[in-house]
């Protein structure tokens, strides 16, 4: 439980960071897709 709250703590971060530095909101989604596509493949196999 307490690495989930990590992983979203982080991924928030992420994603403040994207935005301050002038991303998109389309770019904060394509990274998280891009982030739970990673974590799909290991389930997977």
């Amino acid at each position: 439980m307490v690495s989930m709250v990590g992983e979203k703590v982080v991924a928030a971060v992420e994603a403040a960071n994207t935005l301050i530095a002038g991303g998109s909101p389309g770019d904060v989604i394509a990274r998280s897709q891009e982030l739970v596509a990673d974590n799909t493949r290991p389930l997977m196999a």
